[in-house]
């Protein structure tokens, strides 16, 4: 493996690790969103596989980022906006919720989600059953 190469591979270790901790997610919360399966998404975070450009830009989709951060090219982590607090606080309090409490919530923003939304959830419920 070339320098840039490992150097790339330990940044995208290190900060998907950190993303998925700080946004509270679990291997297969992410999973439900990226088609990467829990598994291959641990190995990431372990350094154990590095993931091709395909799986790069659909976790860099799914947690918000642009690629070039999750590789180490850019220290600006937000593709657009950032998020406000108030969306930040309904996050945070939803993974600290109880199962039950979570799926009260999805079932009242369930008319209010796209295809793609729904899609996610019912992987992830699929997975957790």
């Amino acid at each position: 493996m070339k320098m840039d190469d490992e150097k790339y591979a330990r940044s995208i270790q290190d900060k998907l690790r950190e993303l998925i901790e700080s946004q509270g997610l679990t291997y297969v919360d992410l999973s439900a969103i990226t088609d990467v399966p829990p598994a291959t998404l641990f190995r990431y975070t372990s350094g154990i596989h590095t993931p091709n450009i395909k799986y790069v830009a659909k976790i860099a989709h799914a947690m918000g980022v642009s690629v070039d951060y999750l590789i180490g090219l850019s220290p600006h982590r937000n593709l657009g906006e950032p998020l406000s607090p108030d969306i930040m606080a309904l996050i945070n309090s939803y993974n600290r919720a109880d199962e039950r409490t979570k799926k009260l919530v999805m079932m009242q923003l369930e008319p209010n989600m796209t295809d793609f939304e729904k899609e996610a959830v019912s992987k992830k419920d699929e997975m957790t059953d």
